[in-house]
């Protein structure tokens, strides 16, 4: 009885523990969406990029798993696959202006 209740318990940490780390893996819809705000910016509609641009880009970016900006890049690539009208050097640019430094994905010209 008692080796059921801890093989239920290791079961049960187990679950708590992927679920935590699925949360914490963002979706592509969340990448996009976060992303956004900078759309005028990117597509030079803007000057500067909107304060919810930089605050967007940077909760996509505060993660430093590798896992996370694998999803971070294919939802760049993804969204560049639509065509948006993203000016690339303005998509390097919005990094300085927004404090950023891990954003080797969108450099890439092979993306």
């Amino acid at each position: 009885m008692e080796k059921k209740v801890m093989g239920c318990f290791g079961l049960a940490l187990g679950l708590v523990i992927m679920i935590q780390m699925s949360a914490a893996q963002m979706t592509c819809e969340e990448v996009l969406a976060a992303e956004l705000p900078c759309k005028p910016y990117l597509t030079r509609q803007a000057i500067d990029p909107a304060p919810a641009c930089c605050e967007g880009i940077n909760t996509v970016f505060k993660s430093n798993t590798e896992a996370h900006f694998q999803v971070i890049c294919h939802c760049v690539l993804d969204r560049k696959q639509r065509d948006w009208g993203i000016d690339p050097v303005r998509e390097i640019q919005v990094a300085g202006q927004c404090s950023l430094t891990e954003l080797y994905c969108l450099v890439d010209k092979n993306l």
